[in-house]
């Protein structure tokens, strides 16, 4: 036994015990994307957290002129939270690409803490409405929020497909829904549709 810890292995285990909320230096042991849901907010016992700065209920991206948007959520208890939202996919199988990613900046991270990626430090949720049935709710990430103001910016996923990255993630059933065009893939985020759930500890 080489390592600092008091069990008899090897491994890196730093005897910190289950994990619990709060630590912001300690993200949950999230190995998979948690699943979307078929019924809201309340049902699922997860709380509203609306972006604050939009009156117009709705952040609208697409792929080639408005590629992102940045608003603000307030959260009464800092913590990591699942983030969820309406599907931001709204055309159906006419435009296969309305993918998006989310970034949460704060205080505590400043350039977005993304606990699962599959396209470099982001979590792309990827066009949720192809096919049927469409989940009420749709997994946007999982990140640290402070208590109070959290900057939420919203990005279009095409822009990273077209610079050259992650285009496993793209859907190319249809050409001329493809992320360079001519689609725009445009998608709507419902501001006051936000939700966030604790992890399972």
């Amino acid at each position: 036994d080489t390592d600092a810890d008091s069990d008899a292995d090897t491994d890196a285990h730093t005897g910190l015990g289950p994990w619990s909320n709060g630590d912001p230096s300690r993200p949950p042991p999230v190995t998979g994307a948690p699943p979307d849901w078929f019924s809201g907010c309340a049902p699922n016992g997860m709380l509203p957290a609306p972006i604050v700065d939009d009156p117009d209920n709705e952040v609208v991206v697409d792929a080639f002129s408005d590629t992102w948007d940045v608003h603000h959520m307030d959260v009464d208890t800092a913590g990591w939270y699942h983030l969820y939202n309406d599907p931001p996919a709204n055309d159906g199988p006419s435009q296969w690409n309305e993918s998006i990613f989310i970034r949460i900046q704060n205080g505590t991270y400043p350039q977005s803490s993304a606990v699962l990626t599959n396209c470099g430090d982001d979590w792309v949720t990827v066009d949720g409405d192809n096919v049927q049935p469409v989940p009420v709710l749709q997994y946007l990430g999982t990140f640290w929020f402070d208590a109070g103001r959290n900057t939420i910016v919203v990005a279009h996923f095409c822009p990273v497909v077209n610079a050259g990255q992650c285009g496993a993630l793209e859907n190319r059933n249809d050409p001329g829904s493809r992320c360079a065009g001519p689609d725009n893939n445009r998608l709507r985020m419902v501001s006051n549709g936000l939700c966030i759930a604790e992890p399972a500890p």
